[in-house]
This record gives structure tokens, sequence and C-alpha cells, in this order.
């Protein structure tokens, strides 16, 4: 007989037994006693902390947030307002936004 279907089949042969000796060990396995029941716990109160930025709690934060430009209300003839946000961010930025002559 070749060696390697001899191995095949005892491989098989192990596995298959393996597999026997666990199903019949889990089914005669006692589980011993009842867990008792658990109480529903109720959860502790979850504590609320209002999120800001940390950049919010130093003092010369309102005063950096009025110059920063608003936006627009209307798209419509928006295009300055746009200009001067991108001015106040990057002067690179607002020559990429100015209209070429």
């Amino acid at each position: 007989m070749n060696w390697k279907v001899l191995a095949t089949v005892v491989v098989l042969l192990c596995v298959a037994a393996g597999g026997w000796f666990y199903t019949q060990r889990s089914v005669d396995y006692d589980m011993g006693e009842t867990p008792a029941v658990v109480e529903d716990v109720a959860p502790a109160p979850q504590k609320i902390v209002k999120e800001t930025l940390a950049v919010e709690s130093e003092p010369d934060y309102q005063q950096a947030a009025d110059a920063v430009v608003t936006a627009p209300d209307k798209v419509d003839n928006s295009d300055e307002v746009v200009r001067a946000a991108a001015k106040d961010l990057s002067e690179n930025l607002a020559s990429w936004l100015s209209p070429q002559h």
C-alpha cells in the first residue's frame, strides 16, 4: 500500500476518533449546580460633560473669533466675502480665488 494513502487514512481515523470522543464527553458532562440568578443592576448615572475645544477656554478666543470673516447668508454675490475669508486664512489661497484679468 502507498504510504501517502496509509497516512491519510490514519489522520482521518484520528480526526474521527477525536470528534467522537469530544461529542461523547460533552453529552455526559454534568454541569453541576445551576448558577444563582443575577440581579439586574441599574446602570450608574452618566456624568454629562460639555464638550469644548481647548482653544475656547483661552481668554483671547472671543477676540479672535470676532475677527474672523463670517460666512455669507446667500450664495448670490458672495464672491467678495469668500475672498476676504480666504485672505484671512492664507494669502496664497486668496490669490488662487481672485479673478485673473
